[in-house]
């Protein structure tokens, strides 16, 4: 499996495939869905392209802050979840931290969102409970 990260040109895809992988959440935590705010996201975050083997499986987002990567969208296609696709792509993001200098990448998660333990097996903790998510951190030094 060859996966590859490039710079994220179609918005429309990012968009469906985050609405759709999130809806369930949101549905459950009352959150309506924004496409303005979502728009806004896409011009001042860094949006990447996950291509496995040529084929288009995802999205991977970040935004920064002082000496903090935060990644804020991590969104695999349904059949290619639990395949190594996220674990991957978790392990390219700190592998980009890293090599932009930064101390620690943080991201945000539902509670009940299955993907938190893989964030816990590749060495992410919970930093603190907010109202809805969670935040979690990887000490990158």
């Amino acid at each position: 499996m060859t996966t590859q990260y490039c710079e994220a040109q179609d918005k429309a895809y990012a968009r469906q495939i985050t609405q759709t992988n999130m809806a369930e959440y949101y549905r459950t935590h009352g959150i309506n869905w924004d496409d303005e705010m979502f728009d806004d996201s896409w011009e001042h975050f860094e949006n990447y392209d996950i291509v496995v083997d040529d084929v288009h499986v995802g999205v991977i987002r970040f935004s920064r802050s002082d000496n903090t990567l935060y990644l804020r969208d991590l969104q695999v296609e349904a059949q290619y979840q639990n395949g190594g696709v996220g674990t991957q792509a978790i392990n390219w993001a700190k592998e980009y931290a890293s090599q932009l200098g930064m101390a620690q990448l943080r991201l945000r998660v539902f509670p009940e969102n299955p993907a938190k333990l893989l964030y816990m097996r590749l060495g992410f903790v919970l930093s603190h409970k907010m109202e809805v998510v969670e935040e979690m951190v990887f000490d990158l030094v």
